[in-house]
């Protein structure tokens, strides 16, 4: 069993070149360290057996594991050193869908590090669809299906027949034995790192890491208008790859650090193409965008949406800390980068072979430009300064600065296609988006005893290119305090203050960044109405409300923190905490408004004696925003009345408590645990009495309320038995049960047709699932 145990660990190895995680960290110490004297070796196996019973099929239970049945080896590990050379290998969950692996091999003057990581992720199991995969990227359905859901469309008059009632009748016969599948992915992530210390001062590293995900997740924007929303799994099939080389000097003086990284993101799948169960013909018509209803039974056969494309970056950076004169340290951190995306090509304006504007639709040569020519240069500037100058005082100051500077060139369409269904000739210009962000901090630690008080100032802009502002200004302050009134009591608390300013304010920048010619504002953002561009001009038109989004408008913060730890006596310790962050976006008159976050936190640890402990702690957070919007047509409202408010209110409880007992020293063990999590969201929707909001809604007795919105229920309970035979073998019998319940009006009672939309509807919902297992470990 040795000998095959270890031939799966090297072949598992052996993959470590195909996948990607952050550069490879020494393993953790899961076991004590063995003697480093001569040569020596140990080893832990674990092997057992596992039955798992689950009452649905949802893909919840397994969303990012797998709990297999039968046969199960959870963990191994093997270590030793021979000579010089010192080795350690640990396996978890192998042959497991979230197996495991990483591996240290060296001496003293060098070492090979390794990690591969297999990350499952189940979205949904045994989702409906009248399409079905036939290669990768494209999903189609019966071509009879769909010639025959068209000509019942345009053989029905008058059009207003066309509603809901009648296409969900015609649909359901075919939904009812559609093609079933699961929505999931894979993620094999790894690394490898070559390290040499050729003395102590000097080392270089080597790294290579990679990631693959291969599967599907449920696709975004695959739409052939307002009406006709086609939910299909969007494939996946990438690969993103990291070189490196490091190099680092530490001397007396300080430490000097360096490296260069290359990094290539690669696509198999350039595009995701997808029927229309309406349309088996390509037609277009001004109204196809609404189609199928009144307005048009026209558009696109089939659908397309890029995903996304290839891209290749390359990062410099350095970094130098210097040890100064009483206790002061200064270090810098520079780096450098060019991103670029030009290997792709453009897809084409449409699908759609019936549309002829400009030239033809459906011909990519009928672009303006074929590719890309992506560019994006990045820096990035880091300072930080420590330093006790004299006993007591301490002084910390920070500068971070990070530039986006969007490097791609503009480029003109000269219209674009609605949906695939209708060519709308309004000119279009591309947006290259950049930004700068610059932060600076500095605090100032005076100890008074066994009083310690500490108070800073923080500073923070931002500056945006094709946003509405030119920049954004914020500036806080914060004090804390910690109190160590004995040897079992600590108290700690702090506040902190900030506001947040623009400057330059236009308010078409951003309106009208991606038209190319002049164009009426059509948004409603987020300002005072009397403040001015910066040309002195008024934001907008007399009657009309213009703002600025979040992100940019005026905002005050405020945040609160304390916490208590007590320990008065070996063994008790109970700690608490508090927290409470305000955010007001005061002059805000849509959008967000106000969110108000709150934590509350208990955690006790009592150890009765040596062969009991005990632990439990609590948690209770509450997350509260305030939003304002207009609902407006084709022409912005200037109504009060059909102005609507959303109050969201999240609250989230947490619990658990654990025992570990030793019911018989060195043979018998027993560990009990319990975890419960409670999410009750409530979104209290308003608008006005004869508002269009109102209005729109008569039929079900207006704008309602949400009050199932994210509510989640999960109760986990595990108990395991453990008898050791010898110093060398062990069993242990165990098991865990958990009980999971998922409310939400969005999603729970999701058929595959609703108004305008066919929806997977896979299984993520409830489920109550029990686990039982038996192990044996040996150690040698």
């Amino acid at each position: 069993m040795k000998n095959i145990i270890l031939a799966a660990t090297f072949a598992s190895l052996a993959t470590l070149g195909y996948s990607q995680d952050k550069p490879a960290q020494e393993p953790p110490k899961t076991e004590a360290a063995a003697p480093m004297a001569g040569d020596w070796k140990s080893g832990t196996l674990s092997l057992g057996a596992q039955q798992t019973e689950s009452d649905t099929i949802s893909s919840k239970f397994m969303e990012y594991r797998e709990v297999p049945n039968g046969v199960v080896a959870p963990y191994f590990r093997f270590q030793g050193k021979k000579n010089d050379l010192r080795y350690d290998f640990i396996g978890e969950n192998v042959q497991q869908t979230d197996q495991r692996f990483r591996m240290r091999l060296g001496e003293d003057k060098w070492k090979i590090l390794g990690d591969y990581n297999r990350i499952p992720h189940n979205f949904g199991n045994a989702g409906r669809t009248l399409l079905q995969e036939t290669s990768e990227g494209v999903w189609e359905m019966s071509d009879s299906l769909q010639r025959t859901f068209q000509n019942t469309l345009e053989a029905t008059t008058p059009r207003s027949l066309i509603n809901y009632p009648f296409l969900l009748a015609l649909v359901s016969p075919s939904l009812a034995s559609a093609n079933q599948v699961d929505i999931k992915l894979s993620r094999e992530r790894g690394n490898v790192a070559f390290v040499m210390s050729p003395s102590d001062p000097v080392e270089f590293r080597v790294v290579y890491s990679r990631e693959r995900r291969t599967g599907s997740r449920a696709a975004a924007g695959t739409a052939f208008g307002f009406g006709n929303v086609v939910e299909v799994p969007e494939p996946l099939h990438y690969l993103t790859e990291d070189f490196g080389a490091e190099g680092q000097y530490e001397g007396s003086w300080g430490l000097l650090r360096g490296g260069v990284h290359f990094n290539r993101f690669g696509n198999k799948i350039e595009s995701l193409t997808f029927d229309n169960p309406f349309r088996g013909v390509d037609s277009t018509d001004s109204g196809a965008y609404q189609a199928p209803g009144s307005a048009s039974v026209g558009g696109a056969s089939v659908g397309r949406m890029a995903l996304p494309p290839d891209s290749e970056s390359m990062i410099a950076n350095a970094s130098v800390m210097f040890k100064l004169r009483n206790r002061t340290r200064l270090t810098a951190d520079v780096a450098i980068g060019e991103l670029t995306q030009n290997k792709s090509p453009f897809q084409a304006y449409s699908t759609n072979t019936a549309i002829v504007s400009p030239l033809v639709a459906a011909n990519p040569a009928s672009l303006p430009a074929r590719n890309l020519d992506g560019k994006a240069d990045i820096t990035s500037l880091n300072l930080y300064f420590t330093s006790q100058p004299v006993k007591d005082l301490s002084l910390t100051a920070r500068f971070r600065g990070y530039e986006f500077d969007n490097q791609t060139p503009r480029t003109t369409f000269p219209g674009y296609v609605r949906f695939d269904g209708y060519w709308n000739a309004t000119p279009r210009i591309s947006v290259p988006y950049s930004y700068k962000n610059d932060r600076f901090d500095a605090t100032v630690g005076y100890r008074f005893g066994n009083l310690a008080l500490e108070g800073g100032f923080k500073h923070i802009k931002m500056e945006r290119t094709f946003r509405e502002t030119e920049d954004t200004k914020e500036n806080g302050v914060s004090v804390s305090a910690s109190l160590h009134t004995s040897d079992w009591l600590v108290l700690r608390g702090s506040y902190e203050k900030a506001d947040r300013d623009f400057e330059h304010l236009e308010i078409e920048k951003s309106e009208h960044a991606s038209f190319a010619g002049p164009a009426s504002v059509t948004n409603l953002l987020a300002v005072s109405p009397t403040a001015l561009q910066t040309n002195g001009q008024p934001l907008c038109a007399a009657g009309t409300i213009c703002n600025l989004r979040y992100d940019q408008s005026r905002k005050d913060s405020e945040r609160i923190g304390a916490h208590v730890a007590l320990s008065p006596n070996d063994k008790v310790t109970v700690s608490a905490g508090y927290l409470r962050t305000d955010d007001d976006y005061k002059e805000s008159a849509f959008g967000l408004i106000s969110a108000r976050f709150d934590s509350l936190s208990i955690d006790v640890d009592f150890t009765a004696s040596e062969k009991a402990n005990v632990y439990a702690y609590y948690s209770y957070e509450k997350l509260a925003d305030f939003q304002v919007g207009r609902q407006s047509g084709a022409t912005p409202s200037t109504n009060p009345l059909d102005n609507w408010t959303s109050t969201v209110d999240d609250k989230t409880t947490s619990l658990g408590a654990g025992a570990n007992f030793v019911l018989v020293p060195e043979k018998w063990f027993l560990n009990l645990s319990g975890q419960y999590q409670k999410v009750d969201g409530n979104n209290a929707l308003f608008s006005a009495p004869g508002g269009a909001p109102s209005l729109s809604r008569v039929g079900i007795g207006g704008v309602q309320s949400i009050p199932l919105y994210d509510d989640m229920k999960i109760a986990t309970l595990q108990a395991e038995a453990k008898y050791q035979f010898s110093t060398d073998w062990a069993f242990s019998v165990g098991g865990w049960f958990e009980d999971y319940e998922f409310k939400d009006v969005a999603t729970n009672g999701l058929t595959n047709y609703l108004p305008a939309s066919f929806f997977l509807a896979a299984n993520d919902g409830d489920y109550s699932a029990k686990v039982g297992y038996v192990r044996f470990t040996y150690r040698f």
